[in-house]
């Protein structure tokens, strides 16, 4: 992955151990996101995603379920 003014410019491949490293738009370190840009950028959609995930499903096995009103919706 790279970050800075030339992030998206095509560049040789880097070898290691013989093998040559795929380049990718984001990768995930330490539970963080971190997305190619020109600047350093972070996603939080994973998180945002999971944290609904668990709520919905914490929500659905209690006594208030029962209102479509109350259960939260993930929506860009």
């Amino acid at each position: 992955m790279r970050i800075g003014e030339r992030y998206k410019v095509k560049c040789e491949p880097l070898i290691f151990a013989g093998q040559e490293l795929q380049f990718v738009q984001s990768l995930k370190y330490l539970g963080v996101h971190f997305l190619a840009s020109r600047k350093i950028k972070c996603s939080v959609d994973n998180a945002r995603l999971k944290f609904y995930r668990s709520f919905n499903a914490i929500y659905a096995r209690s006594k208030g379920a029962q209102s479509e009103l109350v259960t939260l919706n993930h929506t860009v």
